[in-house]
């Protein structure tokens, strides 16, 4: 039943004049897929009783249920595009300036453990001087770390990566 709701999302696209498909693999250092690098939306929120978004939840239970099934929901996206003819490019969302990688309230227990209150020290600072609540690209450690993240979405058979800045 997971493996089929991956298939359903995209079986829409069958015999339209879509032609690629932007898939999320990833936004700040949450993947959707089995990383070694990033995080993934288990083990550690598995055990949340409250979510801010109720599509969190599913997400998480998903998740959980693909790991212990052995099921690759980014490999199942990627071979379900191929066979609906459709080019696959793994996508990374910036958004709100490297925000993701610190999610504010309601969110901020996604937060626990994470590349962001693991790197204090890459945080972007403000004009005055103060942190801000994001990531800070001007840091070669943070560019490592993004580029880690392509190349682990590259040993999937993709067609592509992309960047995607569609939110502000």
């Amino acid at each position: 039943a997971q493996e089929g709701t991956i298939r359903d999302m995209l079986e829409p696209y069958r015999n339209t004049d879509f032609k690629r498909i932007y898939w999320e693999g990833a936004v700040g250092d949450l993947c959707s897929y089995f990383s070694q690098v990033g995080r993934t939306w288990t083990p550690e929120y598995a055990q949340m009783e409250d979510y801010p978004v109720p599509a969190y939840r599913r997400i998480v239970e998903n998740f959980a249920n693909y790991q212990k099934q052995r099921i690759d929901p980014f490999r199942i996206a990627i071979d379900f595009s191929h066979e609906l003819g459709l080019e696959f490019h793994a996508s990374y969302r910036f958004c709100e300036g490297m925000g993701p990688f610190h999610f504010s309230p309601p969110f901020d227990q996604i937060n626990q453990g994470g590349f962001y209150a693991k790197h204090p020290e890459l945080r972007a600072i403000r004009r005055d001087g103060s942190l801000a609540p994001r990531i800070s690209l001007s840091y070669p450690e943070t560019r490592e770390f993004l580029i880690s993240l392509f190349l682990e979405m590259a040993e999937y058979p993709i067609d592509g990566i992309s960047i995607l800045y569609n939110r502000r």
